[in-house]
């Protein structure tokens, strides 16, 4: 389909809108309705495609208001330049949409499964019930994407969760991350899974069963056991190193490395610590406060450690006297 100066005059329909999501428009089309997203020009068609989708899912809608929905898209949405979209990139874009206060309700226009999605940010945590009566605790600058279909209740995380999953031996829970699958029939457990750390499961009740399938391992943990993937292995501990009193507001340290202290504080915050080998191989002891700045604890370091600190608008930079 050729389109022409006469463009600008014209409105999408509910059909381009739905074949743009979907990765299906012509070049053309994607580069005129990616314009209009860019303008924060959200149509009516926009509007009425999820309008009818909220009527098929009310029994797990979290409360509606229409004018809200649509303020909020106006005044806060932040398209970025991006390329086409692809089968991966539609849940994203579909997501983009519709944003309320981190928790965002996918109707799902393009996939057979409605989802929740749930998102917290820098020094955030967010605990949620889930329609399954499942309780879980979100770590800062984490997502959570839940579906129920087929028999099975499905999450897929990116970050850090505290689940406390509902038992249900006829509907299995199970989770996905960027490495590993976790199921589960009713437990409480730890996933750690950010982007640029190795992912970890801490066990604190029943029995979660683990599978990193790109080398078709899997590994059964019961309560006070962990397993962590380093490079392309899973490892299970049967004592747990991974810090999991974060869910209590407070993080607690017994003569730990700062570079895994670091890690920790760098992901909560959403700053980066910058410090040489020998500055991150020092044991450190410490109960530290989430609600504390991040200077309060870079302060202690200088007093106990000599370790002087700068900050950055990103990062932290700390250099030992």
């Amino acid at each position: 389909m050729e389109f022409h100066g006469s463009m600008t005059k014209l409105r999408p329909t509910k059909d381009q809108w739905k074949a743009f999501f979907r990765g299906e428009s012509s070049e053309d089309e994607y580069v005129w309705l990616h314009s209009l997203l860019e303008q924060g020009d959200i149509s009516k068609e926009v509007e009425e495609l999820f309008l009818e989708e909220k009527e098929d899912v009310e029994s797990i809608a979290i409360p509606y208001d229409k004018e809200a929905v649509f303020r909020n898209v106006q005044n806060q949405i932040e398209v970025k330049k991006i390329e086409k979209p692809t089968f991966k990139s539609k849940f994203a874009i579909a997501a983009s949409i519709i944003v309320l206060f981190g928790t965002w309700l996918s109707y799902d226009l393009f996939f057979e499964t409605k989802q929740l999605v749930y998102v917290s940010q820098n020094m955030e945590t967010k605990e949620i019930i889930l329609p399954d009566d499942s309780k879980v605790v979100l770590n800062a600058n984490s997502s959570l994407k839940y579906s129920e279909a087929s028999g099975k209740r499905r999450v897929n995380l990116s970050g850090e969760a505290f689940f406390e999953v509902k038992r249900d031996t006829s509907n299995p829970f199970i989770i996905t991350t960027k490495d590993v699958g976790v199921a589960v029939l009713g437990t409480s457990f730890n996933v750690k899974s950010y982007d640029r750390v190795p992912t970890v499961v801490t066990v604190r009740t029943g029995k979660v069963k683990v599978d990193f399938e790109e080398r078709n391992q899997e590994v059964v943990l019961i309560k006070n056991e962990e397993v962590a993937l380093v490079g392309k292995q899973l490892y299970k501990r049967s004592t747990i190193d991974h810090n999991i009193d974060w869910i209590t507001g407070k993080l607690v340290y017994h003569d730990t490395p700062l570079s895994t202290i670091f890690e920790d504080l760098s992901l909560w915050y959403g700053i980066e610590i910058r410090a040489s080998n020998d500055i991150k191989k020092i044991k450190y002891t410490a109960t530290i406060s989430l609600d504390k700045d991040l200077k309060d604890f870079l302060r202690s370091l200088e007093i106990s450690e000599s370790i002087n600190y700068t900050m950055f608008n990103s990062h932290a930079e700390l250099i030992k006297e």
